[in-house]
């Protein structure tokens, strides 16, 4: 009777501490690059510095397709409806945080203020002051 208690106090024993919880953290939670934080979506315009928006207005938005290629989309209710002016197609360059943005012979350049899964503000300079612009998802 005595090996019996002795025997299962061993083995409680050992089930005890071979139950122990898993306490790894090894496991690095991978974080998205401005990039394809960048590419993952359309971002509709929120607000900008001095200019309030209609809900119309805030359909506009800027598509980052890859990592070269832009839609933007601009809506206005200017008139009784709210109208796109049509998407149109614009090429980019990306070398973070700077956002450079071709409309032909003209430059757009913005620097990414801050990126995540569900807001984008930018920065650019206009004729010497600061305009901050929110996108969200």
């Amino acid at each position: 009777m005595k090996n019996l208690k002795i025997f299962l106090l061993a083995f409680i024993t050992i089930l005890a501490t071979s139950c122990s919880k898993n306490d790894d953290t090894s496991e690095a939670v991978i974080q998205p690059t401005n990039l394809e934080l960048l590419t993952s979506g359309k971002w509709y315009l929120k607000s900008a510095s001095n200019s309030l928006f209609t809900e119309c207005q805030q359909r506009t938005y800027m598509h980052f397709v890859d990592t070269s290629n832009l839609i933007i989309e601009e809506f206005d209710d200017s008139g009784e409806f709210c109208l796109s002016s049509g998407s149109q197609n614009y090429n980019y360059t990306f070398s973070d945080p700077l956002i450079d943005i071709s409309l032909g012979q003209f430059h757009l350049t913005y620097t990414i203020e801050t990126i995540s899964n569900t807001q984008l503000i930018l920065e650019r300079e206009v004729n010497g002051s600061i305009e901050i612009s929110v996108y969200g998802k």
